[in-house]
């Protein structure tokens, strides 16, 4: 649905437009990775809206849901699932909190092919831990902190 693609892509530079002002506090070196993944986000994020505005593209749709609000209900629950995860991975690790994640969103994506998808799980999360801790070297929270 063309209108759904807007919306995201409208909220989602919104959303990387307030977190640019917040990362104006951090030092240099730790600002820029933030900001180029916000780059990357807006990036694609126009294109998005963009391809709405082309009446090639516009004309085909995004061949994806109804042409209802019902359709909402399942990108909102994940994203929700999403900011739950993120939000418990302080308390509960971040590995623990992504491995909760993954199962919810089984049902709510409509995984058809769960070794797949656990494989991609498992690649998703060891290119994570590679970025940050490796790379990077931000820790990321491994267990609870009351273990």
């Amino acid at each position: 649905m063309l209108w759904v693609n807007r919306i995201v892509g409208v909220a989602l530079i919104v959303f990387c437009a307030a977190l640019w002002q917040i990362s104006d506090d951090y030092p240099e070196m730790a600002r820029l990775f933030p900001r180029v993944m916000f780059v990357i986000i807006v990036f694609f994020s126009v294109l998005m809206v963009g391809r709405t505005f082309l009446p090639a593209a516009a004309a085909g749709g995004s061949g994806e849901g109804g042409a209802n609000p019902a359709v909402m209900v399942r990108p909102i629950l994940a994203f929700v699932a999403t900011s739950l995860a993120l939000a418990a991975s302080s308390y509960i690790g971040f590995f623990l909190a992504m491995a909760v994640l993954a199962a919810v969103l089984v049902p709510i994506l409509g995984i058809r092919s769960l070794r797949w998808y656990a494989f991609a799980t498992v690649v998703l999360l060891v290119a994570v831990y590679a970025i940050f801790v490796v790379v990077l070297n931000v820790p990321l929270t491994l267990r609870p902190p009351v273990l």
